[in-house]
């Protein structure tokens, strides 16, 4: 998800001095607003910095138990891959694959106002 933005501002932006300006004010909205835009920050800057500085993925995957009952004593053992939970910050608990749904749609949004965007200049 990461390399999307990378080749965004690296790749794309150093093709056209407009499009350049575009990315750049993008970018610049994404930091000013980091609540609106708190999926690039929490969740696709957060695992590329672990994976590419810390080796580390944030999300569980393999076999695991999981509390069925309200008393905490059942115990279920899910399969392999059928539930894969953010471990920390703002998405912990969440299903990593739906939170990269909700990325790929930030993602989507952002790419389709840049094309505006340079459409309409």
């Amino acid at each position: 998800m990461r390399a999307i933005g990378h080749v965004l501002h690296k790749v794309d932006s150093e093709r056209n001095p407009k499009l350049k300006n575009i990315i750049e004010n993008a970018f610049s909205d994404w930091k000013k607003n980091r609540e609106d835009n708190a999926i690039f920050w929490d969740f696709i800057e957060n695992e590329r910095n672990s994976v590419l500085k810390q080796y580390e993925f944030g999300f569980l995957f393999g076999p695991m138990g999981v509390i069925t009952s309200d008393d905490d004593e059942e115990i279920e053992k899910l399969d392999e891959g059928l539930y894969c939970p953010i471990l920390v910050g703002r998405y912990q608990g969440e299903d990593c694959r739906d939170v990269l749904e909700e990325a790929i749609k930030w993602w989507k949004k952002q790419l389709t106002g840049v094309e505006e965007e340079f459409r309409n200049r």
